[in-house]
């Protein structure tokens, strides 16, 4: 049998490979994920290559509504962004939640710290996998699986001293039944600890907070927390009187520290169980987790519950909308960035200054009995000396009368 083989030589000086290989690429679009997936095969004729998957996540577009403008000299104009389909995507932070940041994980990939400090996070050698995140972006979050046991969580080397400081972290349940799923513990040495938990013995069916001040059955530092199975997000906050859990930037807890414990130090952070050896493992994706040596104010927790694409106008203006008055012809630029990506548009304004003229109708000498019209050329608005507003006025000889034409 004859075989027919079509290949694709690659020539590098005047010398043919001995192991020549064909490639060819297949794309596959996943509009519903806004996703493109790209494969590159390298064949040799000996082995077969393994398909390699290289994932791209097209950006949203800016959007200036307004379209190229002309506008009076003297008027203004309101320009507006589109930020319909921004993902609300980690891997930039505002200026403002860039204070005081000890680590940054928005687990893109991997857990790795994302704010500089290399503070990367440790997994447990049966730790989590990673998932899809709140906007359907893969291998963007990790998912716990539940099952108690030894090194499930991820390890986070950070000290946190006795001053105030601030933890941030997404997080979706996937099962209301695990019990004593935990979302995040922050311990030392002396297993002093404090942290939140989900469907603990000490508080069945509801978040509860342990810290070393309290931390025992019907535990009354709890809470509810409706759509258990919706994603949400949890700011804990230390001050040196309170400690204070917000949940969708709203507070739900306030917890008085003690003399006794207000100078604790801890040693390090767990996420999604309780340490390496006991379990407590929390099932469901946790994502986008901020550390902070400062305590959070509460609008600071309403902001990283619901963050918000960047906005940056050539103004320096960082609002969706924006007045302009220019006093000549000006281009206008917006520059939104959302999960570490920026695009930009930008908009014409072209300024006029009006010119008036009058064209008569006839000899603007009358006499008696006669009248003429005088008529504006196109404006927007008119006014004449005699207090007219009309695009056409009449002269007569007992007076003037308007026309609206």
């Amino acid at each position: 049998m004859r075989k027919y083989i079509k290949l694709i030589f690659l020539i590098i000086g005047l010398g043919i490979p001995s192991f020549a290989k064909s490639f060819s690429t297949d794309v596959a679009d996943d509009p519903i994920n806004n996703r493109i997936y790209a494969v590159n095969h390298t064949a040799s004729l000996r082995k077969p290559a393994p398909k390699v998957l290289t994932k791209y996540r097209a950006p949203v577009v800016a959007n200036i509504i307004q379209s190229n403008t002309t506008i009076c000299k003297g008027n203004s104009l309101t320009l507006s962004v589109d930020t319909t389909g921004f993902s609300n995507a980690s891997s930039t932070l505002p200026a403002n939640l860039q204070s005081g940041l000890v680590a940054y994980y928005p687990f893109n990939g991997n857990a790795n710290d994302e704010s500089g400090n290399g503070r990367n996070g440790i997994l447990g050698t049966s730790g989590p996998t990673l998932a899809s995140d709140r906007k359907n972006n893969s291998s963007s979050s990790y998912y716990f699986d539940g099952n108690d046991g030894l090194e499930k969580g991820i390890k986070l080397p950070i000290a946190l001293g006795s001053g105030d400081y601030s933890i941030n972290l997404f997080f979706q349940i996937t099962d209301t039944s695990k019990t004593a799923a935990t979302l995040f513990i922050i311990k030392n040495a002396a297993q002093l600890n404090t942290g939140a938990s989900f469907n603990h013995p000490y508080a069945p069916n509801k978040w509860m907070s342990c810290t070393p001040e309290f931390c025992a059955p019907n535990n009354p530092n709890s809470w509810n927390l409706d759509n258990k199975l919706a994603w949400h997000s949890l700011t804990f906050t230390k001050t040196a009187t309170n400690y204070y859990y917000y949940v969708d930037g709203v507070l739900k807890r306030t917890q008085p520290i003690t003399s006794a414990t207000s100078s604790i130090q801890f040693d390090y952070i767990y996420i999604g169980a309780i340490d390496w050896a006991s379990g407590e493992v929390f099932k469901g994706k946790i994502d986008d987790i901020t550390v902070y040596n400062r305590a959070l104010s509460p609008t600071e927790a309403q902001q990283l519950a619901n963050p918000q694409p960047q906005i940056l106008w050539s103004t320096g203006a960082t609002t969706k909308n924006i007045s302009v008055n220019p006093t000549a012809t000006t281009t206008y630029t917006v520059t939104i960035t959302d999960g570490g990506i920026s695009t930009t548009d930008s908009v014409k304004v072209t300024v006029e200054t009006p010119s008036a003229t009058i064209t008569p109708s006839d000899s603007t000498t009358i006499l008696q009995g006669q009248s003429v019209s005088l008529t504006a050329n196109a404006g927007a608005s008119y006014l004449w000396s005699t207090g007219a507003t009309t695009y056409t006025v009449t002269i007569t000889d007992g007076g003037i009368s308007t026309t609206d034409s």
